[in-house]
């Protein structure tokens, strides 16, 4: 029961980063591609919410019962980024982001996915590198209370 309560906390939180991510880069694409005067309905957040929800849900592409190799992760990494583009790109052009007919509207679309891809790889590599970074410490700070060395 705790690892599925633990998987859905971590979709919400994906989720959270996403709309987070989301809503700033698509200010900016909104402002470079359609001005800054455009007054944009509400089906634009349900939309973003939406899209979100569906690219949080790909976080089960890493979902394993074994701890996997650096290739194995390396494969769900280019799996995950694959998914999620592919689901921006056609919930994009379906709800009318862009235009196929406008190859800069692309670019910028793109961009603005592996942007907030990117984002949110770095936000969560430097979470989990200060989340290990404290477990070590107080390991190290047990293991020299014990009095065992450290090597």
């Amino acid at each position: 029961m705790d690892s599925i309560r633990e998987r859905l906390w971590d979709m919400w939180e994906a989720f959270v980063q996403i709309v987070t991510c989301v809503a700033l880069g698509s200010s900016i694409y909104i402002y470079v591609f359609w001005g800054k005067e455009e007054v944009l309905s509400v089906d634009l957040l349900w939309q973003i919410l939406g899209v979100s929800a569906l690219c949080a849900l790909w976080c089960v592409v890493y979902w394993s019962k074994e701890e996997l190799s650096k290739k194995a992760m390396l494969a769900r990494n280019i799996l995950h980024f694959i998914l999620v583009d592919l689901t921006v790109l056609i919930c994009g052009f379906w709800f009318g982001w862009f235009f196929l007919s406008d190859w800069k509207m692309i670019v910028g679309m793109e961009i603005t996915v592996i942007a907030v891809y990117m984002t949110l790889v770095g936000v969560n590599y430097l979470a989990d590198r200060r989340k290990t970074d404290k477990m070590n410490r107080k390991l190290q700070e047990r293991r020299t209370a014990r009095g065992e060395s450290i090597e």
